[in-house]
Order: structure tokens, then sequence, then C-alpha cells
């Protein structure tokens, strides 16, 4: 069956975790890949994502989420808006939603909203999901896919990446910086000037005297407290 990628961005959590389980009980066609609970982290999920479709709260704390639909004039998803409140449908459907849902979330709503979004955004294929970032060269954006990356290393106000093909690029974004735009649990960082690829990390020959030792002979420190952490996805 042909899936649709889908985000929920939403704050609370007793919705996220009600429109979750109905969505993987009664509703097949809908592959969750992501949540966020805020602005930020939902201008970022979509940029990591890519999704299909969008489940969003109008509200998201303090914040309206028409803020981060003002970083996607041209979107490629889909939108759903959720909301307790009827009176932001009139500005959702402005913003070309597929569907308005109203909590308390029921079955049938969900079930009614997906036959929606199936009209109208059809789907005909599903998309091979790689994790990539694009990111800020000194001669101009590039995108790299996770995969590709083993390591990146700060150099003062910049970053250098380092790649499989055994090629290098400086970018123009401290290392902080990429850290945050990263989805979690794919990138870690092995010392203050370090952030390494966990699969990297597992396929690395050895840990010795707090250096991580990497099959292309390269040797990247490890901070003291972190060394336990790392030490788990290796065995010597």
């Amino acid at each position: 069956m042909l899936q649709y990628r889908t985000l929920i961005i939403e704050d609370e959590e007793d919705a996220i975790q009600l429109l979750t389980a109905l969505i993987n009980n009664y509703c097949p066609e809908i592959e969750i890949v992501g949540i966020a609970t805020d602005v930020e982290s939902g201008i970022r999920e979509i940029k990591l994502r890519d999704p299909d479709l969008i489940f969003m709260d109008v509200s998201l704390g303090n914040e309206k989420c028409f803020e981060i639909l003002e970083k996607f004039p041209n979107p490629k998803f889909g939108l759903v808006f959720t909301t307790a409140y009827s009176e932001y449908a009139f500005e959702a459907f402005q913003k070309n939603a597929l569907h308005y849902m109203l909590k308390p979330y029921a079955i049938s709503e969900i079930r009614k909203t997906i036959e929606k979004v199936k009209e109208l955004k059809p789907k005909t294929k599903i998309p091979e999901f790689k994790p990539k970032i694009t990111v800020q060269q000194l001669t101009g954006n590039v995108t790299l896919f996770y995969d590709d990356i083993i390591y990146v290393a700060a150099e003062r106000a910049y970053c250098r990446v380092f790649l499989k093909n055994n090629t290098s690029l400086l970018l123009s974004k401290t290392l902080a910086y990429i850290e945050q735009e990263l989805i979690p649990d794919y990138f870690i960082r092995t010392h203050q000037s370090y952030l390494v690829n966990i699969n990297t990390i597992k396929s690395a020959v050895k840990i010795l005297d707090n250096n991580l030792y990497l099959k292309n002979d390269v040797e990247i420190p490890i901070s003291r407290r972190k060394f336990s952490e790392i030490k788990k996805y290796i065995t010597n």
C-alpha cells in the first residue's frame, strides 16, 4: 500500500498520543515520520523529513503555526490543520489546507480527513527517504546525505565536513549550528570540536586512550563525559 509520509506538529502531549494511536490503528495509508512541538522544531523537521502530509495544530504554545508556513511559500506537502477553536478555520483555509479537524479527535473524522487527502492529493509512489541537510559553503549551498558524512570538525567560526568519498567541504556555519540542524540520533558529539556519524562509530576499529579510531585511520578525540556513551556503540 502506498503511504503518505506524515509529520505531526502539536504541542500537547495528550493530543500527540491520541492522534498517533488513531492513525497507527485505523489509517494504514499514513506513516508518521516525525513529531515537532513548536515553530522552530516544526521548520527544522519539515526541511529534514520532506513530508507528503502534515497534521498541524494552529496554536503552538504562545506561537501560531502560520509562522511555520511563512517559511514554505510554495509547499509540496498537503496540510491538515488541527485545533480546539473553530475561529481559526477561515485563516487555515486561506493557507490552502486540505482539511480542518477540530479536537477532540474521532476515528470517523480522521478517516474522513484521510479520504479527503487521498482525493485532493493522490499518492503515486513512495519516495525513498534518505536523511539529508542543505548547508552553506563559502561558494553557495550544498545538499549532503547523512550516509555520506563521516564526521564534522570545528574550524573556529566555520566547520569542515569529511565525506566517505575522501573529500571535505568547508561550511560557513559553526559546529553548534550544524548539530542543531541535524535529526537527533544520527550524529553524536564525541568532543566539543567533533560531531560523528553514529553509523561510522559502529564500524570503528577501536577506542583507545580516549580516542576513537575509524576504519579510514582517522583518530577522533572523545571527551571524558562522552566516553561511556560512545563506547557502547562498538566492541573492541
